[in-house]
């Protein structure tokens, strides 16, 4: 329900997706408020520009589990939405099937399987074809539906609506904010257009698919704010990602970076 503010005025601190997306949400549901972003960075300069937008919970920490199916079933049904709408190619929000593979004992099926609507368990023959093509045993996955929302659009297309509604903008560094802790990790961007699904592999290894290019990844640095990309780092990666997708090896690199994402 929209609320009125008089004059209230709201500063958020945070120009990616979820600086943006908190911003429009608070324009759209306060009458007349005066929302000011603050960032060092905008746009092609953030972590979101870069991420590949996959909709999966993950690496969770100590959230608890109704709040994790509850935020993830609204942020599903809000990209859906988008999907169904002619919106959906100026926001960046693709449809592709997923696949988790485990080759560990102890699989579980996710708490929120429920929300993708075509969830399910893979089946022998399955777990047997990606086992024989990765030369790794494989004994538990499960597939399904999935949504992504492609930063380097997504993050354009919220900032128009924000201009739209008079939203400013301010480029400034805030060196209060020193308690903030994140985790780092080593991304690579090629073209491979051949590749049309997503892969997880043991909740480490993963090929995301967005428009035009495939993101890969594999890595993550509790504690480390260190942006220098590392060659033991894209090493791991290209070893990890090859086994799962021997035809990655004929992609051609776009870019890779170090990213870091605030915990």
């Amino acid at each position: 329900m929209t609320q009125s503010s008089g004059d209230l005025k709201i500063c958020v601190v945070g120009a990616g997706v979820i600086g943006l997306s908190t911003a429009l949400r608070l324009c759209q549901e306060i009458q007349n408020v005066k929302v000011t972003i603050l960032a060092d960075k905008f746009l092609s300069d953030t972590t979101s520009d870069g991420a590949a937008g996959l909709w999966e919970p993950y690496k969770l920490g100590s959230t608890p589990e109704h709040l994790v199916n509850s935020w993830a079933e609204e942020t599903f049904l809000h990209f859906r939405r988008i999907y169904d709408s002619s919106e959906c190619g100026p926001a960046g929000i693709s449809q592709v099937p997923c696949a988790s593979l485990y080759s560990k004992e102890g699989y579980a099926p996710p708490s929120w399987r429920h929300i993708p609507g075509d969830f399910r368990r893979m089946t022998r023959a399955e777990l047997q074809r990606h086992s024989t093509v990765s030369g790794k045993q494989y004994v538990a996955g499960h597939t399904f539906t999935t949504l992504f929302c492609e930063g380097s659009l997504y993050l354009p297309w919220l900032t128009r609506q924000l201009l739209s509604c008079g939203m400013l903008m301010q480029g400034r560094q805030l060196s209060s904010l020193t308690d903030l802790h994140g985790e780092g990790g080593h991304v690579i961007r090629v073209r491979a257009p051949w590749i049309q699904s997503a892969y997880f592999e043991d909740d480490e290894f993963y090929v995301l698919p967005n428009h035009d290019t495939v993101v890969l990844g594999g890595t993550g640095h509790i504690g480390d704010s260190n942006l220098e990309p590392r060659q033991k780092d894209r090493d791991h990666i290209w070893q990890g990602v090859l086994r799962l997708l021997p035809s990655l090896a004929k992609a051609t690199v776009e870019r890779e970076w170090e990213m870091l994402c605030e915990q």
